[in-house]
């Protein structure tokens, strides 16, 4: 449960960092051919079934995954939406956190997460998600 607490953090990180890109790219470009990206991730707002695959010991060279299996719950928070990267320290060095979304459909999406070590020459994907929709009212956490 703490990995989706942390995925549910940077989530939120994001969407900050997504409220501020809109606003940059508008002082840089014309209004006329400005996009609008707020609504990018409202394919993720619901309540979804989770299932997940996360490498133990990330950038050791391990290859020892543990599986999760969970609900996630998805509001809209402010208006914003962007792309997720983070700079975080593991194990005492500085690292780069990625996060990428894929297979997007009205009910389901996969989530990636991978680290570098190397300011992003290289990344080790260690986080695998594949979340479906729960359509069933007794599958829902209240």
């Amino acid at each position: 449960m703490n990995a989706l607490k942390r995925l549910r953090t940077c989530l939120l990180a994001g969407s900050v960092v997504g409220t501020l890109q809109p606003l940059q790219r508008l002082a840089e470009e014309p209004t006329s051919t400005a996009r609008d990206d707020r609504d990018d991730f409202d394919f993720e707002i619901g309540t979804w079934k989770t299932h997940s695959s996360r490498l133990l010991h990330r950038l050791t060279g391990s290859n020892t995954w543990v599986e999760y299996e969970g609900t996630t719950i998805v509001r809209k928070i402010w208006n914003g939406r962007g792309e997720f990267f983070d700079q975080e320290t593991l194990n005492g060095r500085a690292i780069l956190v990625r996060f990428f979304t894929s297979d997007i459909t009205s009910n389901s999406w996969r989530f990636e997460q991978s680290f570098s070590d190397d300011g992003g020459k290289t990344w080790e994907l260690n986080w695998i998600a594949t979340d479906t929709r729960v359509t069933d009212e007794s599958d829902k956490v209240h």
